[in-house]
């Protein structure tokens, strides 16, 4: 982040919840979620996008039943609705399954 941007803040924070501490003094900048930054009411300058993946064996989905309760949840429209309402996820391509490929070990 670019001092500028700061205008003239000289203490930054980096814990999750400790940036809600900029609003009462203890700092003046930190690295944070967007929903956290929204449940106190805090200005957000956005740094990246993550993507973040759940990466499950096949032949665990026949082992354990509620895996697919799990999966069933996570696609469903309520759910997104919850998530999308926290504020900076993006959930398109949630529930989307992909076959990995098996990468062999460089020797």
């Amino acid at each position: 982040m670019e001092e500028s941007v700061l205008h003239g803040k000289s203490r930054f924070l980096g814990m999750q919840f400790q940036i809600s501490r900029a609003s009462d003094e203890r700092g003046d900048a930190g690295i944070g979620l967007r929903s956290v930054a929204r449940i106190y009411n805090l200005d957000l300058i956005p740094l990246q996008d993550e993507r973040y993946d759940l990466v499950i064996p096949t032949q665990l989905l026949a082992k354990h039943s509620t895996l697919s309760i799990f999966l069933d949840t996570i696609v469903s429209g309520v759910f997104r609705s919850e998530i999308d309402a926290l504020g900076g996820y993006d959930t398109r391509e949630t529930g989307t399954i992909r076959e990995l490929k098996e990468q062999r070990a460089r020797s």
